[in-house]
């Protein structure tokens, strides 16, 4: 009833505004400006506007156009400047965006797709020049997975990750340096968006593994490169002979695995008695780790692990398979790579620490029973705090913040579910220092966006702004051109779009609830 009270009223104000004494309840109908020039035009059907609807600036430039099917938005609705350039334009089934909706911005053009009303799919970001330049994925209205960064060449140069909303991971790829080098880590993806070849180039050479998968994702080949010369096979894919030592008595002194004559795996050595005296597992030849096993194969006491160049890895503790007490890791420089204690369950246990291989800390992290619990921090190599937060029973709790390359955020969790104010930051790096720009700032509830919501231009102005009830949409959410004027007003009941109000845009008629 509320809703019906609503329309009459709306319709009262319009047919008011206009000078308009009578309506047709069934058939053509017209609305005109109190100039006398056409406001709007379409089909009553009982009194309620059905089928195709034009409205119009009082310039004579037709404003919007679009369909109705019984008495819903349906099809294609488009919506125009007061100069008659399109700027939006929207799908709709049964009264609710099913389909594509697309907006025209000076700055860029956005497309997005949405299901039942909730964006669902890519939303894709595209150059004035028509180049894509940005696609970041949704699942139920949130950002959810991989999104990606382009250059004009089409290629993809920043692999961005999401869940449920939040930025968790953003990976700089196929850069070049100030000489046109190709440098660091390079992707090249097939058209379903799985990965193609991988691989990290050095002053424009191959240096490392590179990977090529098929389209469906699976492994096909891997080539190893130093300098951009490919080196031999990796030995891993050829398969193992087994080699047993005898004593005179004829029980077994040793048993030992190899790969075309080079020992590879685990040896056991055995006492005249049987049992088992110590054991050394190798790769490619060479030693990767050296102490006890039990009769089934799970390590036991205390373990050295190797580096192929012979310099120590890591040291500790197993019993009966499984890693305990104190153990530590080191860099192939000899320096502490991470510390920590395992407790004897095999989990982490109290305060762990990671370190650069230059000996400056990364990370620490404080743990319970194998979860994360306490204070949690990281570094980058110059020392600077990029990540702070508490975790509770494994869980975020409390408040947090984040520095991803040129990207930083802040706010809290409870129970690992984003909650109150969170503010995100574009850095900016120039002669007199490093500048930071709001690009979003907006509550959350329990990980559901719940208040206003604000996302704006590089250049600090608001570029959308809203507010959300509960994770839904509700009320008036306004878009702004870059320099700050207005673009589009759309105003949302329980999430649902109910009337677009851009450049002075304003339908005849609101969409029925």
């Amino acid at each position: 009833m509320r809703y019906i009270v609503l329309i009459i009223i709306s319709l009262n104000i319009f047919f008011s505004s206009f000078g308009q004494d009578t309506i047709n309840q069934d058939g053509f109908q017209q609305f005109f400006y109190q100039s006398g020039q056409l406001a709007s035009e379409g089909t009553m059907r009982h009194g309620q506007p059905d089928g195709y609807w034009k409205s119009y600036y009082e310039n004579g430039i037709l404003k919007s156009e679009g369909n109705r099917t019984n008495y819903k938005l349906d099809s294609v609705w488009k919506f125009y400047n007061s100069e008659g350039k399109e700027i939006l334009e929207i799908t709709y089934l049964d009264g609710k965006r099913n389909g594509y909706k697309t907006s025209w911005l000076d700055r860029e053009t956005i497309r997005e797709h949405y299901i039942n009303d909730i964006k669902e799919g890519p939303t894709q970001y595209y150059h004035p020049d028509g180049w894509k330049k940005l696609e970041i994925p949704f699942v139920k209205g949130l950002e959810q997975g991989t999104g990606k960064e382009y250059n004009q060449n089409g290629e993809i140069i920043t692999i961005t990750e999401y869940k449920k909303g939040f930025i968790v991971e953003r990976l700089k790829i196929n850069r070049k340096d100030k000489f046109n080098r190709k440098q660091g880590k390079w992707i090249s993806f097939w058209d379903n968006g799985k990965i193609h070849l991988e691989g990290t180039y050095k002053n424009d050479k191959k240096n490392g593994y590179f990977k090529e998968y098929s389209e469906k994702g699976d492994l096909l080949t891997i080539t190893k490169y130093l300098d951009d010369v490919i080196q031999p096979e990796a030995l891993e894919i050829q398969k193992l002979e087994v080699e047993k030592e005898y004593y005179a008595d004829g029980s077994v002194k040793a048993t030992r695995l190899y790969r075309n004559g080079i020992l590879e795996g685990i040896s056991i050595e055995f006492s005249p008695e049987g049992t088992i005296v110590s054991a050394t597992e190798y790769r490619h030849g060479s030693v990767a780790g050296e102490g006890l096993v039990l009769e089934d194969g799970s390590r036991t006491g205390h373990w050295k692990e190797y580096y192929s160049g012979g310099s120590l890895k890591a040291e500790g503790n197993y019993d009966n398979g499984k890693k305990t007490g104190a153990w530590k890791y080191y860099h192939v420089n000899g320096k502490i790579e991470q510390t920590g204690v395992y407790n004897k369950e095999g989990k982490p246990e109290g305060t762990w620490r990671w370190y650069y291989d230059s000996g400056q800390l990364l990370r620490e992290e404080n743990y319970y029973r194998g979860k994360k619990d306490g204070l949690s921090e990281e570094y980058d190599e110059e020392g600077i705090l990029i990540e702070q937060g508490e975790y509770l029973d494994g869980l975020e709790d409390g408040p947090w913040f984040q520095l991803i390359g040129d990207f930083y955020q802040r706010g809290s969790y409870r129970d690992g579910l984003r909650t109150g104010l969170w503010v995100s930051y574009q850095l900016h790096k120039g002669e007199k220092g490093t500048d930071s720009l709001v690009i979003f700032k907006g509550d959350f509830l329990e990980d559901l966006p719940d208040g206003k919501h604000s996302y704006y231009w590089d250049n600090g102005k608001v570029r959308d702004e809203g507010t959300y009830v509960i994770g839904k949409k509700e009320g008036d959410w306004i878009k702004y051109n870059y320099d700050g004027t207005l673009f589009l007003i759309i105003s949302y009941i329980n999430g649902i779009e109910t009337r677009y109000d851009g450049v002075r845009i304003k339908p005849p008629f609101e969409p029925e609830e």
